[in-house]
Parts: structure tokens; C-alpha cells; sequence
């Protein structure tokens, strides 16, 4: 059963390189460029730390620790709005810490294992969707 799993898992996979470490290291043309395939083809899935505006703790990350987390979240939103008809983005956030760009999609969620009901009552997950990424049918990972 599991060797079955892990073998649809991969082939849902095969196509996909996934790239860890500073956003903007990963983001390189090389790494965005389709060339046989003019469309928007390569999905971006941006997840920095969110901003730090007594809306969490402010040490979960290296980046709290020297005060740029707001730089990189701020960062990767303007990357994320100014690419947003080129690739397929979805970028990660807190409700209400930046705009809605004209055309971008929303899903919003509250947070689940926050003990603070104050903080899970006011601070939603948010993910904004680019308008490169077209709504379609998609199969489910494991049909």
C-alpha cells in the first residue's frame, strides 16, 4: 500500500522542482523560463514570513532576529504583483497585512492551533491567487 502511494505520488511530482532557501535565490530567470511554452506554465507558491505587526511572534524566524522579516515579506509581495500576469503566483499572508491587486483571487481560512482566541478571532491565513493562475479542473493528487 504504501509503495503504491509513494509511486502515485511521484508521478503526480515528476514535473515539479522544488526550490528552498532565500526567495529571491530561487526566482532566477533560468528557473522561470519555459521555453518550449509561451503561456504562463511555472507556478511560484510564496510563503515569507509574514509581517510582524503584533499580529505574531516576532523570534519564529532568522530573519526577526536581525528585523528584515517585514523587508522580505514586503519584497516578495511587490515581486509577486509586478509578476502576476507572467506566472501562475500564489503568495501567502495574513488578511489585511497588503492590498488585493486588481484581478487576483483570495482564499481566506482562520488559523487552527493558535491557543490565543484573540489572535485566532483577528488573524486569518490569506493566500491571493495571481491572474496567470486560470481556474481548471485539476485532477485530485491521489484520484
Amino acid at each position: 500500500m504504501l509503495v503504491n502511494w509513494m509511486r502515485t505520488l511521484h508521478d503526480r511530482l515528476k514535473r515539479v522542482t522544488v526550490l528552498n532557501g532565500d526567495w529571491t535565490s530561487a526566482l532566477t530567470p533560468s528557473a522561470l523560463q519555459h521555453p518550449n511554452n509561451p503561456e504562463p506554465s511555472v507556478a511560484v507558491f510564496l510563503d515569507p514570513p509574514y509581517r510582524t505587526t503584533g499580529r505574531r511572534d516576532s523570534i519564529l524566524y532568522k530573519s526577526d532576529a536581525d528585523g528584515t522579516s517585514d523587508d522580505v515579506a514586503i519584497s516578495a509581495y511587490e515581486w509577486a504583483v509586478e509578476n502576476g500576469d507572467k506566472y501562475r503566483i500564489a503568495y501567502c499572508c495574513y488578511q489585511g497585512d497588503f492590498p488585493i491587486p486588481p484581478g487576483w483571487d483570495t482564499q481566506v481560512s482562520f488559523l487552527s492551533g493558535v491557543r490565543d482566541a484573540k489572535r485566532r478571532a483577528t488573524n486569518r491565513d490569506m493566500v491571493m491567487f495571481s491572474p496567470a493562475c486560470q481556474p481548471r479542473a485539476q485532477p485530485a493528487l491521489f484520484p
